[in-house]
């Protein structure tokens, strides 16, 4: 499954997906001060500001604009979509 994931990542596709959200990257790392590689670091920074937003609690001011719906939203849906890029992920993934 990991392979198969990682080739997704690597193929044009997934690299051309994957650029439309470098920037957004690079911000969330100085924003969060964890480094934030690919859709996947920002899909758990989505998920872990999602945690915090549903129990009520204050969400950091920096994540306006792009939380709940945005670019980090954006990228953690392409995210979910490249775990399920092809017939063969989705037949080990089940």
């Amino acid at each position: 499954y990991s392979e198969e994931v990682a080739k997704a990542r690597s193929s044009q596709d997934g690299q051309q997906v994957l650029s439309k959200f470098d920037e957004l990257s690079k911000n969330l790392t100085i924003w969060t001060g964890k480094k934030t590689e690919g859709r996947r670091g920002m899909s758990h920074v989505f998920n872990a500001l999602m945690a915090e937003w549903s129990m009520g609690l204050e969400v950091p001011a920096w994540s306006r604009g792009i939380f709940p719906h945005g670019m980090l939203y954006d990228a953690t849906v392409a995210e979910f979509k490249l775990l399920n890029f092809n017939e063969k992920i989705l037949r080990i993934n089940g």
